[in-house]
């Protein structure tokens, strides 16, 4: 899962949903000219909100996460999109 984030509310900018949907459509383009056997699919979910992001773990073990509602609702609007 990959999260677009903006830094604080200052540098929030009005247009994120419009920016998300075109990288979204950028990327689908970029797996279908990809030559896989099987060919690869993608499912992508997308909202906007905010986001709290931290790091856990130490060493080779640690792992960024996003956390809250906005990428709790992406996670599932992924779960339901069809492939492409």
């Amino acid at each position: 899962m990959a999260y677009w984030c903006t830094l604080a509310i200052q540098l929030r900018m009005k247009e994120d949903a419009v920016r998300a949907v075109r990288s979204e459509l950028e990327i689908v383009a970029a797996v279908d000219q990809l030559k896989f056997t099987p060919p690869l699919q993608v499912r992508i979910g997308i909202h906007t909100g905010p986001v709290v992001v931290s790091e856990i773990g130490a060493g080779s073990a640690r792992k960024r996460l996003a956390l809250g509602e906005t990428p709790n609702i992406a996670a599932r609007v992924q779960g339901q999109a069809e492939t492409k």
